[in-house]
């Protein structure tokens, strides 16, 4: 059976630049699977998660489909533990993901900051992204930074969502 996997990232479909580091660790941790489609979908902005034309247009990927479909939200933390009004928009998006049967990734605080140590600025993000990319950056991330369960900054749970759907032999 063939199974899609509808990565639904916070970037824009211009600068995917988020997708760009969840495409590294796909190709650099996991198999090439002919059995496995990997639908990227640019949400925006985080706060764009449940925005109608959104939703439309994954559900219309997922009916599209033949075989099965899991939905996974890619979301950075930002600053989840200072403030209040992320920590709302966080959990909400989690408790989204779960009413609607996706998985949930995080990004504590935020992609650049799980594999490249730091923050960077709006303008820095397209290059940072592409210098991952080119430079197989991919390489020197730590595999355990990507394996917990919980939210602690530079840490994220990618790899333990991703093993469920994506083989590593």
């Amino acid at each position: 059976m063939s199974r899609q996997l509808i990565l639904c990232v916070e970037s824009n479909s211009t600068a995917r630049t988020d997708y760009a580091y969840i495409e590294s660790i796909i190709k650099h941790f996991y198999v090439d699977d002919k059995k496995t489609k990997l639908s990227p979908f640019f949400l925006g902005s985080k706060g764009m998660y449940n925005a109608s034309g959104n939703v439309k247009k994954i559900n219309k990927m997922i009916k599209q489909f033949l075989g099965e479909t899991t939905v996974i939200y890619f979301i950075d933390t930002d600053d989840y533990d200072t403030s209040a009004d992320v920590k709302v928009l966080n959990d909400a998006i989690e408790k989204y993901c779960s009413d609607n049967g996706y998985e949930f990734v995080f990004f504590c605080k935020d992609i650049e900051d799980v594999f490249l140590n730091r923050r960077v600025s709006k303008s820095e993000k397209v290059n940072c992204a592409a210098e991952f990319k080119r430079k197989g950056l991919i390489e020197t991330v730590n595999e355990e930074k990507l394996r917990f369960t919980k939210p602690v900054r530079h840490y994220s749970n990618i790899l333990m969502v991703l093993d469920k759907y994506l083989n590593t032999e």
